[in-house]
């Protein structure tokens, strides 16, 4: 068997992985299919779990643990001495399913690749290296990061190919990408169809506003179906626990956030602002209202998901009370307004760290056992979650997304071995269409912030500004509305220069006049209010940074306080036991004393006695004495001196 690549050769496993899930009755009997390959075509004898681990990695560019290979071994019935398994007779595990379905996928992967390389091409100035594109291809696929240009490219190419064949590979390889992941991070206690543990998922703002659907229809049905798995799981512990193990809940920070939301909204009503078109939470809410008042019945509806859902308010941790688990300081704020090139890093950072306080600075292998995680839609808040600086390898991260939350429950129920199809939200189409309406939505943000600063620094006419205005408003899109057609506009919309740029040379400006003044009045009142917010970000910022200056400070106080009345307990007990010490030596003489005492006089009488009536005896007792005598001094003197050291 020959395959090309890299790439083509682990995908074309994921499919395979796919295919077999279909016949086989768990996740290990499709494992042991591809162990039997390798058995017959090294010609194995024997083997042990880390040397089939290894041998995998080879053919089929897996990398499982060694505790997961031995759980499929197992069912061969080998022999086993010392942990190395015996092979004595024929092995029977569909291993010529697995080679056929190899290459038939690795022809078709290589096709794909052979096409992506000839598309992108054409819509690209440069030329791209088909090695570089199927390393993408394969990231994006695996859900790594990749940077925007190839996200945007490979999106476009992915809604360029929705064909059938095209799409039953992609969801077949997806379902194997699932099983797959899953099977890396098993754990011992392999329990397929349940979920053991509580977790608490911390829904940011823009997921709230894709459950209520503000975000469009394939959002919302994505949050949905993630929402279906949840029940699933909790009906399920509801009647082994008695009590729900997966909750959904806000905090404070998040509501004052959506309800800030909609006081814009009422701005953008009043004419008080422009509305930046990237926002497409805001212009569904501008598009429901007619006045201003119509805002706070949209507000109502907005916040009946929380009812719907069952969404809990969690208060947010003092940050008093666990300083010692604060990611958050001026170096880490500087360090990602510079890699994520914002000046508002603090803000994504904040929901991260909330996440970490909660967490009391634990470390877990799984988002099973994290107990806390962050359900994010933010490309900045996923980017810095998944930043070295922020998590370590093996670890799980602080924020998730809706779509690796549903593969993780969906692997989780076994759904994989059901008759059920692959979730729509785990699609690579949906998450195509997801991607490209992000890079428009980021395009237009930033965009609209050129044209805001064009006019503020005088580079740009307010109708020139407006103008562009209006052109944003005509490219912004939710995930549901692209196919082919508009996927190829986006790609020449989001590929083009600096906007400031395109409204000085084209005769954009055929508005009604009333209509232009209306929108350059708008427009200079969004800038002062943009410059208003972002001056108030800086002084809650500032503010944030003092008092946690201040917590530090009364932390360690604290501590020195503690250290000195722990001083002072410690002399005190010291002292007290010194003089107990010396209150029992005390004790210790008085007793010796007294018996001391008694024995002198129980032989002052017994000699006076002796002395009467047997004179005799009595001078052997004189005699006896004067021996016993300098005796008794001297055991008095050695007990004296040992209670003195």
């Amino acid at each position: 068997m020959t395959i090309e690549t890299n790439e083509t050769k682990q995908l074309s496993a994921l499919a395979v992985f796919g295919v077999l899930s279909h016949t086989r009755t768990d996740i290990f009997d499709v494992l042991k299919s591809f162990i039997s390959y390798v058995i017959k075509e090294e010609k194995l004898t024997c083997f042990t779990a880390n040397e089939m681990a290894i041998k995998l990695n080879k053919h089929f560019d897996f990398d499982l643990p060694d505790a997961v290979v031995e759980t499929a071994a197992r069912r061969f019935k080998f022999r086993v001495d010392y942990g190395t398994y015996y092979i004595e007779k024929a092995v029977n595990g569909n291993s010529s399913q697995v080679e056929e379905n190899i290459e038939k996928f690795s022809q078709n992967y290589e096709d794909i690749f052979n096409n992506l390389e000839i598309f992108t091409n054409t819509k690209l100035n440069e030329t791209l290296s088909k090695e570089t594109l199927t390393n993408a291809f394969t990231s994006f696929f695996l859900n790594k990061r990749v940077n925007t240009e190839q996200e945007n490219i490979i999106s476009t190419f992915l809604l360029n190919h929705e064909e059938r064949a095209f799409a039953d590979l992609f969801n077949t390889t997806t379902e194997g990408a699932i099983l797959y992941s899953g099977l890396q991070y098993t754990e011992d206690n392999f329990d397929f169809g349940n979920w053991s543990r509580e977790l608490s998922v911390i829904l940011d703002t823009e997921i709230l506003f894709s459950a209520a659907g503000l975000n469009g229809d394939l959002l919302k049905n994505s949050f949905d179906e993630l929402y279906s798995f949840m029940k699933k799981i909790n009906n399920k512990s509801i009647a082994k626990y008695k009590r729900p193990l997966i909750r959904l809940y806000i905090v404070p920070s998040v509501q004052l956030e959506y309800r800030n939301y909609f006081d814009t909204a009422e701005m953008i009503i009043r004419k008080q602002q422009v509305i930046d078109y990237s926002k497409s939470a805001m212009e569904a809410i501008v598009r429901s209202c007619k006045d201003v008042s119509d805002v706070q019945i949209e507000l109502a509806k907005f916040e009946s998901i929380f009812s719907k859902y069952n969404i809990e308010i969690m208060e947010e941790p003092d940050l008093v009370d666990a300083v010692e688990y604060n990611l958050i300081d001026e170096n880490m704020v500087s360090f990602f307004n510079k890699e994520l090139d914002v000046n508002d890093s603090y803000r994504f950072l904040k929901m991260l760290n909330l996440v970490n306080l909660l967490r009391a600075g634990k470390k877990s292998r799984t988002i099973e056992k994290a107990e806390y995680i962050l359900l994010t839609a933010k490309s900045n808040t996923l980017a810095i979650a998944f930043h070295e600086k922020v998590k370590n390898i093996g670890e799980a991260s602080l924020a998730t997304t809706v779509s690796y939350l549903t593969s993780l429950f969906w692997y989780r129920l076994g759904e994989g071995f059901s008759k059920n199809e692959l979730p729509k939200s785990l699609s690579i189409y949906t998450k195509a269409r997801i991607a490209l309406a992000g890079v428009v939505n980021d395009s237009l943000s930033s965009k609209y912030k050129e044209l805001c600063d064009g006019y503020t620094n005088g580079n740009l006419s307010s109708e020139q500004a407006v103008a562009g205005i209006a052109k944003l408003k005509e490219k912004a899109r939710k995930p549901e509305d692209f196919d082919a057609d508009l996927a190829n506009e986006a790609f020449a919309f989001i590929s083009e220069g600096d906007i400031t740029k395109y409204v000085k040379e084209k005769e954009y400006l055929q508005m009604k006049n009333e209509e232009q003044s209306s929108l350059i009045e708008q427009l200079q009142n969004s800038i002062e209010n943009i410059q208003n917010q972002q001056q108030e970000e800086k002084r809650n910022y500032e503010s944030i940074l003092q008092e946690q200056t201040r917590s530090q400070a009364k932390t360690t106080d604290a501590i020195q306080d503690e250290l000195k009345k722990q001083k002072s307990i410690n002399e005190k007990q010291g002292k007290q036991l010194e003089h107990l010490l010396n209150s029992d030596k005390k004790r210790k003489k008085r007793n010796l004393a007294f018996i001391l005492f008694i024995l002198f006089a129980v032989f002052a009488y017994f000699t006076f006695y002796l002395y009467k009536h047997n004179k005799d005896t009595f001078a052997y007792i004189t005699g006896s004495s004067s021996v016993l005598i300098p005796l008794a001094i001297y055991i008095i003197h050695y007990f004296k001196t040992r209670d003195n050291v």
